[in-house]
């Protein structure tokens, strides 16, 4: 898969529906996904700004 801005946003083929608390079905990247990304972005973070924490990663 070539690089785009577009295809690194939205991926229908890694998105999951989840029902929410107010009964509203929303879109989701799959736990798996979310988990690679979020420490790739650990990793560069720590590199760049040690002294910066991520207190809510959403």
């Amino acid at each position: 898969m070539a690089f785009s801005r577009r295809g690194m946003v939205w991926r229908p083929d890694i998105q999951e529906r989840k029902l929410s608390h107010s009964g509203m079905v929303n879109l989701r990247y799959k736990s798996c996904w979310k988990r690679r990304w979020l420490d790739r972005f650990l990793g560069w973070l720590g590199e760049e700004l040690p002294y910066c924490e991520v207190r809510y990663p959403f």
